[in-house]
C-alpha cells in the first residue's frame, strides 16, 4: 500500500479570500494594539520619539500626540473592512516609514527604546528584531496591496 501525496497549493491559498481577510485582520489587530498604549500614554511615546533624534523637538509632541489616532483609525479601517483600498495604502506608507526609521537607526548605531507598542517597550532596543518585524509587516501590507490591485485588474478585464 502506497502512501498517498497530497499537493499543498500555496499559491491558490495566497490568492484566496481566507488569506486575504487572515492577513487583513490580523495587520489591524496589530496597529491597534501598537495605537493603544501610545494614546493612553502620549508623554511615553513622546519620550521614545523624541530619543530617535529625527524629528525637530517643536515637532515630537505633535507627532506623539497624532500618530498613534492614525494607527487606531488604520487598525479599525483594516479590521472592519472599511475604505479598504485607501487603509491598506496609508498602512503601507506608515510601514515604510517605520522600516526606515528603524533602519536610520541601526546604520547610525543608536541604541533606543523601540517605542512601537508603547511604552511596554522600555528596554526593547529597535535593533534588527524591530527592523526585521517592520519588515514583515511592510510584506504583509504589500501582499494586500498587491492583492487589491490584482483584484481591480481582473474585474476590468
Amino acid at each position: 500500500m502506497q502512501g498517498r501525496v497530497t499537493k499543498i497549493d500555496f499559491a491558490g491559498f495566497f490568492r484566496s479570500k481566507i488569506c486575504f481577510n487572515l492577513v487583513r485582520i490580523g495587520l489591524g489587530f496589530v496597529f491597534i494594539i501598537a495605537a493603544v498604549p501610545k494614546i493612553l500614554h502620549p508623554a511615553d511615546f513622546a519620550g521614545a520619539v523624541f530619543n530617535y533624534q529625527i524629528l525637530p523637538p517643536l515637532l515630537v509632541n505633535p507627532f506623539a500626540l497624532v500618530l498613534p489616532w492614525i494607527e487606531l483609525e488604520v487598525g479599525i479601517l483594516l479590521v472592519a473592512g472599511w475604505w479598504l483600498e485607501s487603509a491598506v495604502v496609508l498602512a503601507d506608507i506608515l510601514l515604510f516609514v517605520f522600516l526606515s526609521v528603524a533602519g536610520f537607526n541601526l546604520a547610525r548605531g543608536l541604541n533606543v527604546s523601540c517605542g512601537c507598542f508603547g511604552s511596554g517597550g522600555a528596554g526593547h532596543s529597535a535593533g534588527m528584531i524591530t527592523f526585521s518585524r517592520d519588515l514583515a509587516l511592510l510584506l504583509a501590507g504589500l501582499y494586500l496591496l498587491g492583492s487589491i490591485v490584482c483584484r481591480s485588474n481582473a474585474v476590468r478585464t
